[in-house]
């Protein structure tokens, strides 16, 4: 034999083209194991390889052989891996062609950068580049290849919302973990990133409550004019139905008037002022006037008579 190893594949093959002189070189090759790879004999694939595109680099990197619900289309197309990174050497690490934070990203989704600059409020990590700190190159089992749980990856930035959100009344998206039900997670048109403004986020869960119905219809002044947040926090909060505060300091905030008739009334109604107020009263609307609401229901609460000076 007139060389060993790589030795003697490299009397033919020349190196330097083989690595097209990138800095980054596949650790078989690097080590001359061409071997690892290719039959110097005959095979079934092209370039000799031993098996067939993914399933030779699967014999190394078999954690990257992993079913997931959301895998990375190059993953699946003809080229596999060889979509993404190169056989022999490369510029960068992971041996692919350009940074890998971003830059190489955008070779595919150029529509990203275009969409950002539409908006007026961008997300850091994705106008910097950074897209495998939310995103899993190789796919996963999260809905746009997040590289986790939504929440999870928030968190890593913004960890006083963890703190905050854990109440005793948690809004459902943030208890499942599922931020990006009501925020972008590249941008917006606003500071919160929100896919919508004001009540029209609400309406894309709460559309049934949010419906019209009809003329003879009394819609508490908050909610006819969709300011859902005047009552209510977006996350979690202490107070039952996720309120921004205790439920009879709530309602003074607005009725103050009323507050005040209480506190000097020789004679008042028993409901009122008490913690079952919002059972009397419907806090969103009804088809009954607020004086006929549940009648007799709220007849059966007695007059309760203020004792007075003498």
């Amino acid at each position: 034999m007139l060389a060993e190893g790589a030795e003697l594949c490299l009397t033919c093959h020349d190196k330097d083209e083989l690595t097209a002189g990138q800095p980054r070189q596949h650790a078989p090759f690097m080590s001359g194991d061409c071997l690892a790879c290719h039959n110097p004999h005959t095979s079934d694939q092209q370039t000799l390889l031993i098996a067939a595109g993914n399933d030779l680099c699967f014999e190394c990197h078999a954690e990257k052989d992993t079913k997931v619900q959301y895998p990375h289309a190059p993953l699946a197309a003809e080229r596999g891996c060889l979509s993404c990174h190169q056989p022999h050497a490369a510029a960068y690490d992971a041996l692919v062609s350009a940074p890998p934070e971003g830059e190489f990203c955008l070779t595919c989704h150029a529509d990203v950068p275009r969409d950002l600059e539409q908006l007026p409020q961008q997300h850091p990590p994705a106008a910097e580049n950074m897209c495998t700190s939310c995103h899993n190159p190789h796919g996963s089992n999260g809905e746009h290849m997040l590289a986790g749980r939504a929440d999870q990856i928030c968190y890593e930035c913004h960890l006083d919302a963890k703190g905050d959100f854990a109440q005793a009344v948690v809004h459902q998206p943030v208890r499942s973990g599922n931020c990006v039900s009501c925020h972008n997670g590249h941008g917006g048109r606003d500071r919160a990133l929100l896919k919508s403004a004001g009540a029209d986020l609400c309406a894309g869960c709460h559309d049934t409550l949010m419906q019209p119905g009809g003329e003879k219809e009394t819609e508490h002044a908050p909610f006819a004019d969709r300011e859902c947040l005047t009552c209510h926090t977006a996350h979690a909060s202490p107070v039952a139905g996720m309120l921004v505060d205790n439920q009879i300091k709530l309602c003074r905030d607005c009725h103050g008037d009323l507050t005040a008739q209480l506190q000097t009334a020789v004679s008042r109604h028993q409901p009122a002022g008490r913690a079952g107020a919002a059972a009397v009263m419907p806090p969103h609307k009804s088809v009954l006037p607020v004086c006929c609401w549940r009648a007799m229901s709220i007849c059966a609460w007695p007059a309760t008579k203020i004792s007075g000076p003498g």
